[in-house]
């Protein structure tokens, strides 16, 4: 999601409870709809506040598009080669050992392992 997507959804629902206010109003008085508006406000200043924000970890993927960011991508966005591959991990966990960590770039084992967070003692 971009962010005029974003900023579009935003606008929506801040929007919608407006209506919702506007119509409180229309309803029961003018004080109560002010202290309606004032929660909404509220709320938006919460949602978007820096300190509510959880900082995103670094997931594998992203890890390899920073080191090699002309690398080929598959249709899924990931890199075309396995993790095991690009050196992030020893060993597939998705594929027994016996078998060869087979890479499927549409596979949701696939997808998955490389969006999962680089973790500080397993991925190098």
């Amino acid at each position: 999601m971009d962010i005029h997507e974003m900023v579009d959804k935003i606008e929506v629902q801040i929007n919608k409870k407006i209506e919702f206010a506007e119509d409180f109003r229309y309803r029961y008085g003018l004080q109560e709809a002010m202290a309606t508006v004032k929660d909404v406000i509220n709320e938006y200043q919460y949602e978007n506040s820096e300190s509510n924000h959880i900082k995103k970890r670094l997931t594998r993927k992203d890890y390899f598009f920073k080191k090699f960011p002309y690398s080929k991508r598959c249709l899924a966005g990931i890199p075309n080669m396995c993790v095991v591959t690009a050196g992030l991990i020893e060993t597939c966990p998705y594929f027994s050992p016996e078998k060869y960590a087979i890479f499927l770039g549409t596979s949701d084992t696939c997808i998955n392992c490389w969006n999962e967070p680089l973790s500080e003692e397993g991925d190098k």
